[in-house]
C-alpha cells in the first residue's frame, strides 16, 4: 500500500525501529481509530537532549489499521515551549485526527 505521497509505505514496526536505532525514544501519548485508520501521538526523546532538555518533539502518525502501513507522519518541535505544552500538543493532535 502506498503512503499519502504515493511512495511505497513502511510498516509501523519498521518505522519505530528506524527511529530508535540511535537511542531515540518514542513514547506513545495518545491513540485513536477513525474510519479504519489508527492515529498515534508520540513524545520524541533524543538521546543527546533527554538529560538536559527532556521532551524535544511530538510526532503524529496516521496508520492503515489492517496493513500497519504508515500513510502520513508529522513532527512538531517543542524545544523551548513555555506554558502548558502538553495541552498544545494534544490540541495539535486532535486538529489532525481524521482530517487527511
Amino acid at each position: 500500500m502506498p503512503s499519502v505521497d504515493g511512495q511505497p509505505g513502511i510498516r509501523l514496526a519498521d518505522f519505530m525501529a528506524m527511529w530508535q536505532e540511535d537511542g531515540t525514544k518514542l513514547v506513545e501519548q495518545d491513540r485513536c481509530v477513525v474510519n479504519g485508520m489508527t492515529w498515534l501521538l508520540y513524545a520524541v526523546y533524543f538521546p543527546e537532549s533527554t538529560w538536559d532538555h527532556g521532551r524535544h518533539m511530538a510526532m503524529l502518525l496516521k496508520v492503515d489499521t489492517p496493513s500497519d502501513i504508515i500513510l502520513l507522519h508529522d513532527l512538531k518541535n517543542i524545544t523551548g515551549e513555555v506554558g502548558n505544552y502538553r495541552a498544545e500538543i494534544d490540541k495539535w493532535f486532535q486538529e489532525h485526527v481524521g482530517k487527511y
